[in-house]
């Protein structure tokens, strides 16, 4: 059975035995391969291992079988005209980035394409407003997280330079990694609004603990499909990857 073969992996996984995820994963696609979160996962631990073109294969093919897949459907880019004042700020919240977590600069002018989207997502293509560069550590134990703009203040994303995970060494993160975790956070910090009146709704009583939890995972879900959006988009991490 597939899914025998799929929780294998799953269980080589907790194990950072990558080689065997992958290789369990194969023969569960090999057995359905109509599946689409195989391809998925596959593809996420293709792209780990530094296969990338195996691993953006794998993303295409995960989209393609999942018709309602909302990373089918995502916005081109640019999609908002932005004034020469908004696109220098950009421009120097990733050079600021990029010296703070100099990692992020390995792919040199092969990662252009993807630095140019982040200028304009701090310049504020989607929030409608700029957001700051935070060279500090999250206070949160993810390895990143974003402060939506509040009070006059600006919307700011934060990523945390070295691993820190009961499972990984505390070494220096890698440049897909810090990336990645850019890209999200620059989405996800655009939900600033949504979560504020979930936690009014959650404090006036209009919200079960439950539904808080469900409506909470939903709306950074869409920050997620974004970026698994862009994970197999030639113009991005295809770039990248020397495609």
């Amino acid at each position: 059975m597939p899914a025998s073969f799929y929780e294998r992996a799953c269980a080589y996984h907790w194990k950072s035995d990558f080689d065997k995820v992958i290789a369990d994963l194969g023969t569960a696609i090999a057995l359905r391969p109509d599946w689409s979160p195989y391809y998925e996962l596959r593809g996420a631990f293709r792209i780990a291992k530094k296969d990338y073109s195996g691993g953006r294969a794998d993303l295409l093919t995960a989209v393609r079988l999942h018709p309602g897949d909302a990373a089918a459907k995502f916005e081109d880019w640019p999609k908002t005209k932005l004034t020469a004042d908004d696109l220098r700020h950009g421009e120097r919240q990733v050079e600021q980035m990029l010296k703070d977590r100099p990692a992020m600069a390995a792919f040199g002018e092969k990662a252009a394409t993807l630095r140019q989207w982040a200028m304009r997502k701090f310049a504020g293509e989607d929030l409608g407003k700029k957001i700051i560069w935070d060279a500090s550590t999250p206070e949160s134990e993810s390895s990143a997280e974003n402060i939506p703009p509040s009070e006059g203040k600006p919307g700011r994303i934060r990523l945390r330079a070295r691993q820190r995970s009961w499972w990984v060494s505390n070494d220096d993160r890698v440049c897909e990694d810090l990336w990645s975790d850019a890209v999200f956070e620059l989405y996800n910090v655009t939900n600033g609004e949504r979560f504020g009146q979930l936690e009014r709704d959650a404090s006036a009583g209009k919200l079960s603990k439950q539904e808080f939890a469900t409506r909470a995972v939903t709306i950074e879900s869409r920050a997620a499909e974004k970026l698994r959006k862009h994970s197999p988009n030639p113009s991005l991490a295809g770039s990248i990857a020397g495609n």
